[in-house]
């Protein structure tokens, strides 16, 4: 969920009828699971700075721009751009030489895949209900990238 620049949500109203929202037994698998999981509210570097081999970590930085026109790159009022990009990449690699294992997802661009290169990289179609123009509103090409497994 991300803030689009007048401070409001910008999330899509959800018509979940399948599957269903609340499933009892999936809920306390997830519960279970996540019982051992830690969040960290900080800069992904210190965030990952203690990280040991076994861990699991997830990343979703600010997407790549898929056209000259795309303006969200931040979720803070520093841009997220190629360096930043370029900086994850490595980080990604670094977790997974300490033999951590890493997911995160990004646009598919050619810039993308190219800094992921060696990690294993996977095309996913992604359902988009926002856009200001309604007419590119649907599935996008986005990128599961992991590494460490």
């Amino acid at each position: 969920m991300a803030r689009e620049p007048r401070g409001a949500f910008n999330v899509p109203i959800g018509r979940y009828t399948d599957p269903p929202i609340c499933v009892p037994e999936m809920l306390r698998a997830a519960s279970t699971v996540l019982a051992r999981a830690e969040l960290r509210c900080a800069d992904y570097r210190t965030a990952v700075a203690d990280a040991e081999r076994g861990d699991f970590l997830y990343f979703d930085p600010p997407y790549d721009p898929m056209t000259t026109t795309a303006s969200f790159t931040s979720y803070t009022a520093d841009a997220f751009a190629a360096d930043e990009q370029r900086a994850l990449a490595d980080t990604a690699r670094e977790l997974v030489a300490r033999g951590c294992r890493v997911m995160l997802s990004n646009s598919d661009t050619p810039f993308i895949r190219s800094i992921y290169k060696g990690l294993r990289i996977e095309r996913v179609k992604c359902p988009r209900a926002i856009n200001s123009n309604a007419s590119k509103r649907g599935d996008v090409d986005e990128l599961v990238i992991t590494g460490g497994y």
